[in-house]
């Protein structure tokens, strides 16, 4: 299950630059709303590429699990 295949389509390159370039921005704007969204879109799009159901439901809760440990840092 942690090497299943993964049928998402590649993110550009020039996407994702542009997409750290924003959430750089909002980071220094302190636009943390807009910094959660769209860290939590990139998530959701990346999961939504997993084609095994499983694997993706696995992924989502470890991902949780972490994000909440990392909350009281």
């Amino acid at each position: 299950m942690a090497n299943s295949p993964s049928r998402a389509t590649p993110v550009r390159a020039d996407t994702f630059s542009s997409l750290l370039s924003h959430l750089r921005e909002a980071l220094i704007a302190g636009d943390l709303d807009t910094t959660a969204a769209m860290l939590a879109t990139m998530v959701r799009r990346t999961l939504a590429g997993i084609s095994d159901h499983r694997a993706r439901d696995t992924l989502a809760m470890q991902l949780a699990t972490l994000l909440q440990q990392t909350g009281g840092a």
